[in-house]
Protein backbone atom coordinates (compact mmCIF):
# COMPACT_ATOMS: atom_id res chain seq x y z
CA UNK A 1 0.00 0.00 0.00
CA UNK A 2 1.37 3.33 -1.00
CA UNK A 3 1.86 6.04 1.61
CA UNK A 4 0.26 8.56 -0.75
CA UNK A 5 -2.85 9.96 0.94
CA UNK A 6 -4.74 10.04 -2.38
CA UNK A 7 -4.38 6.29 -2.93
CA UNK A 8 -7.30 4.06 -2.07
CA UNK A 9 -6.84 0.52 -0.89
CA UNK A 10 -9.57 -1.61 -2.47
CA UNK A 11 -10.74 -4.60 -0.45
CA UNK A 12 -12.61 -7.11 -2.63
CA UNK A 13 -15.07 -9.74 -1.44
CA UNK A 14 -16.37 -11.58 -4.52
CA UNK A 15 -19.15 -13.61 -2.85
CA UNK A 16 -22.14 -11.33 -2.34
CA UNK A 17 -24.71 -13.61 -0.67
CA UNK A 18 -26.80 -11.12 1.39
CA UNK A 19 -24.41 -8.19 0.93
CA UNK A 20 -23.85 -7.75 4.66
CA UNK A 21 -20.14 -8.51 4.40
CA UNK A 22 -19.48 -4.98 3.12
CA UNK A 23 -21.12 -3.50 6.21
CA UNK A 24 -19.08 -5.72 8.53
CA UNK A 25 -15.82 -5.10 6.68
CA UNK A 26 -16.39 -1.35 6.67
CA UNK A 27 -16.96 -1.43 10.42
CA UNK A 28 -13.73 -3.32 11.01
CA UNK A 29 -11.69 -0.97 8.82
CA UNK A 30 -13.27 2.12 10.37
CA UNK A 31 -12.27 0.94 13.86
CA UNK A 32 -8.70 0.25 12.74
CA UNK A 33 -8.51 3.49 10.79
CA UNK A 34 -9.30 5.46 13.95
CA UNK A 35 -6.37 3.68 15.66
CA UNK A 36 -4.17 4.54 12.65
CA UNK A 37 -3.48 0.84 12.02
CA UNK A 38 -4.92 0.88 8.49
CA UNK A 39 -4.49 3.19 5.50
CA UNK A 40 -6.75 6.23 5.67
CA UNK A 41 -8.73 5.43 2.54
CA UNK A 42 -10.31 2.00 2.19
CA UNK A 43 -12.98 1.12 -0.36
CA UNK A 44 -14.94 -2.10 -0.07
CA UNK A 45 -15.63 -3.74 -3.47
CA UNK A 46 -18.61 -5.99 -2.75
CA UNK A 47 -21.34 -5.96 -5.38
CA UNK A 48 -23.96 -8.43 -6.52
CA UNK A 49 -22.03 -9.93 -9.42
CA UNK A 50 -21.31 -13.41 -10.74
CA UNK A 51 -17.74 -13.99 -9.59
CA UNK A 52 -17.21 -16.99 -11.86
CA UNK A 53 -18.57 -15.18 -14.89
CA UNK A 54 -16.25 -12.26 -14.10
CA UNK A 55 -13.29 -14.66 -14.00
CA UNK A 56 -14.30 -16.27 -17.30
CA UNK A 57 -14.82 -12.90 -19.01
CA UNK A 58 -11.64 -11.48 -17.45
CA UNK A 59 -13.54 -8.61 -15.84
CA UNK A 60 -12.89 -9.18 -12.14
CA UNK A 61 -12.97 -5.77 -10.43
CA UNK A 62 -9.62 -4.20 -9.63
CA UNK A 63 -8.54 -4.76 -6.01
CA UNK A 64 -5.58 -4.65 -3.64
CA UNK A 65 -6.77 -7.13 -1.02
CA UNK A 66 -8.93 -10.23 -1.56
CA UNK A 67 -10.88 -11.20 1.54
CA UNK A 68 -13.82 -13.56 1.56
CA UNK A 69 -15.68 -16.39 3.19
CA UNK A 70 -16.87 -18.48 0.23
CA UNK A 71 -19.99 -20.62 0.51
CA UNK A 72 -19.23 -24.06 1.96
CA UNK A 73 -21.52 -25.85 -0.46
CA UNK A 74 -20.28 -27.18 -3.77
CA UNK A 75 -16.72 -26.43 -4.81
CA UNK A 76 -16.68 -22.69 -4.06
CA UNK A 77 -13.73 -22.91 -1.64
CA UNK A 78 -11.60 -24.76 -4.18
CA UNK A 79 -12.53 -22.39 -7.02
CA UNK A 80 -11.79 -19.32 -4.90
CA UNK A 81 -8.43 -20.71 -3.83
CA UNK A 82 -7.60 -21.57 -7.45
CA UNK A 83 -8.43 -17.98 -8.44
CA UNK A 84 -6.21 -16.58 -5.67
CA UNK A 85 -3.29 -18.84 -6.60
CA UNK A 86 -3.60 -17.89 -10.26
CA UNK A 87 -3.56 -14.21 -9.30
CA UNK A 88 -0.30 -14.72 -7.39
CA UNK A 89 1.25 -16.58 -10.33
CA UNK A 90 0.31 -13.79 -12.74
CA UNK A 91 1.69 -10.93 -10.64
Amino acid sequence: VSGDKTDKTIVYDPYYCTGRAAIHLDGVFQRHKSKKIMPSTIRIQHEKRDFYSDIQQKCVPKYDILITNPPYSGNHKERCLEFAINQLKNH
